[in-house]
This record gives C-alpha cells, sequence and structure tokens, in this order.
C-alpha cells in the first residue's frame, strides 16, 4: 500500500493529488469556475515548488498518463521524474537514519534537489505540446503544496466572499450598484483575501506546526498496512526529534493555534458558511492526529486533553472546547452523567461521592470497567427521552414514550458492570455454575466483598421453603405474582437504619427494571417524569456506583 507524500501536486494546472484532495474538500465546483493556474496567479495558492519536467520524459511515457507506463526502450531512463510525479510512498523496515521522512526531505536524494533546483516565483509555466502517440496537449510542469494550503485555500475564500447573492428582484440595478461601489472601497482600502495567509494569528502563524503534521500524516500512512505499533511510536518520536519539537512544543501549537483555526471554522459553520462545512470533517481529523502524536510524546491521553482543554466556566476563550471539536460519545456520555446525576442527590445523599470524588471515581470505572460506558450511553438515551421538549423541534412529538424500555437497557448494562467486575468474563472463570448466575447473585456476592450489611443481603440470600422451592426475600418486590403498584412497593421497604433502608432500595429496584420490566408494559405510564422515574433511575445507578466503589467498606 502506498501512501502520498507530504507534498501534493497539481500536475499540468488540473490534475494531481492536490487536486483531489480540494474536490474532496468540496471545492470541485469553485475549481470550475477558478482555475488552479489562475489562483496561482492572484496568490490564493502558494506552491512550495514548481518542477519543469523535461518533454522526452513524456516522450519516452508512450502510453500518458497511464499505468503501468509503455515506455520507449531507446529512451533514457527519468528514474527522478517518475519519483517526482508519481511521489508515492511506503516504509518498509528503520533501516535508513531518516525512514520516518519522505525522501523528498532527505537531503541526499536527488529528488531533494530536483525540487529546489528552480524557484517557483521565477520558473514561468512552460510551453504545451501534443503527445505524438496519444495525441494530447500535455503542459510538462507540476506545483507542490502542503495539504494544509487547503485549509487556508478556504480561509481565503471566505475572505473573498464579500457579497450576498443579488436576487432578481424590483431594485437589482441599485443594489448591483452598491455591490460596485463596495468593491471599489475595498480596492482603495487595499483589502485583499491573501492577507489570511501572513497574518501571524493566521496562517502566518498556522504554517509550521501544520507542516508537522503534513509529516506526521505522510509517515502515518505510509505505514498503513503494518500492525506493528512499536514502529508507529518509535517513527512519530524521531519525527518529532528531527523537526525539533517536543510534546510541550506540539500541546502549545495544538492549543494557541489549531483550536483557534478550528473556533473559526466551527463559528463559520454555524452560519452556514459553504467553504467551511464540507471540509470541517478534514480539519477535525487532522486535530485528532495531532493529538495522537501528541499521546506518543507525552503518554497522555485523550481523555485527559478533552478535560484539559474543555470551557470549566462560562466566558470566551481565544480556542475552542476540544468538545465541539472531537465529539466522542464515550467523553459526552460522561459529561452527560455528571451533569444530570446531582439532580437526583435526595435519592441517595450522603451513600454516593460527589463533585470532584464522582468525576475521579466515573474516570476510573470508565478505564477499568469495559461495560461502564455502555451503561453511561444508556443513562443518557434514557434521560433524553424522558427530556425531550418537541418545541425545540417545530413544537409536534409524534413519539410514543415508552420509558420502560430505556429502563431495562440501564439495568441490562448495570448487570454487565457487576458481572465483569466479579470477574466472570475472565477465561478462569467461565464454568457453567457461573453461567447460570445473575443479577441477584451479583449484587449479593459484591455486597458482601463490600461488607454491606446482612439485613441488606439477606433480600437476596438463596432459600428454600417447605416445598424444597428456591426463593429470595426481594422476590417478593421484584417479581410479585399480584401487584398494581410493585415501585410504590419497594418504596415503602424498611431496613436496619437509614442507609441500610436507601441501599435495599436501590438493590431492588434495579432487580426490578432487570426482570419485571421485561413483562410489564403497564408501567411505562408511570415512569414518565414522575416521583417513581427518578426513584427508579437513581436505583440502578446507585447499585453501580456502590457496588464497584471498593474503596468504601460499608461495616
Amino acid at each position: 500500500m502506498f501512501a502520498k507524500p507530504p507534498l501534493l501536486t497539481i500536475q499540468q494546472g488540473s490534475k494531481g493529488t492536490f487536486v483531489s484532495w480540494l474536490e474532496d474538500l468540496g471545492l470541485k465546483d469553485f475549481l470550475t469556475n477558478h482555475p488552479l493556474p489562475k489562483l496561482v496567479e492572484w496568490g490564493w495558492l502558494v506552491p512550495q515548488y514548481r518542477v519543469v519536467f523535461p518533454v522526452d520524459y513524456f516522450l519516452a511515457w508512450q502510453n500518458f498518463p497511464l499505468c503501468p507506463a509503455q515506455t520507449d526502450p531507446d529512451k533514457p531512463a527519468f528514474d527522478i521524474e517518475d519519483y517526482l510525479w508519481a511521489s508515492d510512498w511506503c516504509i518498509n523496515d528503520d533501516r535508513n537514519p531518516l525512514w520516518f521522512l519522505h525522501p523528498f526531505f532527505h537531503t541526499d536524494d536527488a529528488t531533494h534537489e530536483f525540487l529546489r533546483r528552480n524557484d517557483f516565483l521565477t520558473t514561468p509555466i512552460p510551453e504545451s505540446f501534443i503527445h505524438p502517440y496519444r495525441s494530447i496537449l500535455i503542459t510538462p510542469y507540476a506545483d507542490y503544496l502542503f495539504h494544509w494550503q487547503a485549509y487556508a485555500l478556504i480561509d481565503v475564500i471566505c475572505k473573498a466572499d464579500y457579497f450576498q447573492p443579488i436576487l432578481n428582484t424590483p431594485d437589482i440595478e441599485e443594489r448591483a450598484q452598491s455591490v460596485i461601489r463596495g468593491a471599489t472601497q475595498l480596492k482603495q482600502n487595499d483589502i485583499k483575501p491573501t492577507d489570511v495567509l501572513s497574518e501571524s494569528n493566521n496562517w502566518g502563524g498556522l504554517a509550521e506546526p501544520m507542516t508537522w503534521l503534513s509529516h506526521y500524516r505522510a509517515f502515518r500512512d505510509a505505514l498503513f498496512g503494518n500492525e506493528d505499533q512499536n514502529l508507529h511510536i518509535k517513527g512519530a518520536k524521531q519525527l518529532a526529534e528531527h523537526l525539533g519539537i517536543n510534546a510541550e512544543i506540539l500541546e502549545d501549537a495544538i492549543e494557541t493555534k489549531l483550536l483557534r483555526l478550528a473556533k473559526r471554522w466551527l463559528w463559520a459553520n454555524e452560519k452556514y458558511c459553504k467553504w467551511t462545512l464540507q471540509a470541517w470533517p478534514y480539519l477535525q481529523q487532522d486535530i485528532r492526529l495531532a493529538l495522537e502524536w501528541l499521546y506518543i510524546l507525552n503518554d497522555n491521553d485523550l481523555a485527559f486533553y478533552l478535560d484539559k482543554w474543555a470551557y470549566s466556566s462560562f466566558g470566551e476563550r481565544e480556542w475552542v472546547d476540544l468538545r465541539k471539536v472531537l465529539p466522542y460519545e464515550f467523553f459526552q456520555d460522561k459529561q452527560y452523567f455528571l451533569l444530570y446525576l446531582p439532580f437526583y442527590e435526595k435519592h441517595y445523599k450522603d451513600i454516593l461521592p460527589t463533585n470532584e470524588k464522582l468525576k475521579q471515581f466515573v474516570d476510573s470505572l470508565q478505564s477499568t470497567n469495559k461495560s461502564f460506558g455502555s451503561l453511561l450511553n444508556a443513562f443518557r438515551q434514557l434521560h433524553e427521552n424522558l427530556e425531550y421538549y418537541p418545541e425545540q423541534k417545530g413544537g409536534l412529538d409524534f413519539r410514543t414514550l415508552r420509558p420502560l424500555d430505556y429502563y431495562s437497557l440501564l439495568a441490562i448494562r448495570a448487570e454487565s458492570c457487576l458481572r465483569y467486575a466479579l470477574g466472570y468474563d475472565r477465561e478462569e472463570n467461565i464454568s457453567q455454575e457461573n453461567d447460570k448466575k445473575g443479577l441477584t447473585d451479583y449484587i449479593r456476592e459484591l455486597a458482601r466483598q463490600r461488607n454491606i450489611s446482612d439485613s441488606v443481603v439477606d433480600f437476596f440470600e438463596q432459600k428454600k421453603n417447605n416445598n424444597g422451592q428456591k426463593y429470595t426475600k426481594a422476590g417478593q418486590y421484584t417479581q410479585p405474582k399480584k401487584s398494581n403498584d410493585p415501585i410504590g412497593k419497594i418504596m415503602q421497604v424498611e431496613c436496619a437504619d437509614e442507609r441500610n433502608t436507601c441501599l435495599l432500595k436501590a438493590f431492588l429496584s434495579c432487580l426490578l427494571a432487570r426482570n419485571y420490566f421485561a413483562h410489564h408494559t403497564y408501567l411505562d405510564k408511570e415512569l414518565i417524569r414522575t416521583e417513581k422515574s427518578a426513584f427508579m433511575l437513581t436505583g440502578i445507578l446507585t447499585t453501580v456506583l456502590v457496588l464497584l466503589d471498593d474503596t468504601v467498606d460499608y461495616s
């Protein structure tokens, strides 16, 4: 698998990898109306290099531009030209001292000198000629640009997009004249869209860190198919050292350069700017790659920077909240959980951690219990279903609310979290006996580990009646044979003291949602924005958070 180099090409003024990249960013129609040679002439695009290829190169390539090339054996080889024209790259090993860097940037490589032989500003576009075998017109040159110069072009276009469309209204002549007057004033004030390319708070300051990123992108792509993660880490570190940067420099560049650019583009997206909207996902990807590189250099992780570059208070920042740039679901689920759980505090007061302790505990569970992320997502789905405001979507709500579906899902995720904590998913613990266990068993075993009172645990102990049938005291609450109000019955249960009563109610609520809700849909209406709804939701969450917290001893 071959990758593209840091430098992309404009071949013959209309083709090449940079042209394809511009089309990916949504500029295909724009290029139809504004050809690339004209953009270069205006200074909207400034190539890094221009190479004029010898005519004999194309004459030797008898089936140009088709590949594989059919070459004339009587003509000399054009190895350097071939590489400059195609410029594909792959990394096979790390034996070369600069193995992580594209050969265009090796000072001892022939292509390095060839690229820099001519100054772009003083190298005119050569004359075209007709290929004798293919009868097609060829302009034998290529311009070379970094990938980020496409983003810079978009900013130039945004700056140039100065006037609103003119509608065919009765006063069209008057408004057309106002456009002419505005254009004249722009000329007189020497306001040019290309100013963004040199401003220090714009592309004048962005060019260097984005060039680093162009190199990292190319290196990463050239490793495609190579599953040796150590090679990736080694190359990323050596590339940073070669470019003269470290974790601190890269982190500062992301915060003060890339996230500022992202802020401007997000603002433009909110205004439905057609130039930035289609290109935005690609800028997101580049910022994600910059962070990936940073993790390698300093051993932090995504969650660390989502916290670091988050708005912890109201007010403007020069950089955008990273969560808006990379809206990862796992982090949004966590933030949603931490934001809304305190609203139910009266149901778990003095039982669960709060504030920073709660955040640290949730962070720990997300990293150590692989099922916990699913529980957070289920909480968010349930809450958003109940908190839906139809006036925000046109004023009509055509849904049929079925909250039991979400409570059941939340309870299933809770069971998964407890099972994982007990290690029953590990290969050494897989057995027929453990496979038969369910939520009642998990609650009982973890409650014992937490030294929770026997008065609570006894409800979940399996016993036999006079007929030899197995039962638990919890069953009369969570699998009642006749009950029109199972939730209300649990809300009235009493235990040894206030704390143990709270724990018992929580465990019973979780078990009721897991087992009873699957077969009794009549409860849907009782769980739509009611006290019982909050009670059940809190009970499930309290069950998980209490039983997974091995730092608390309830004895």
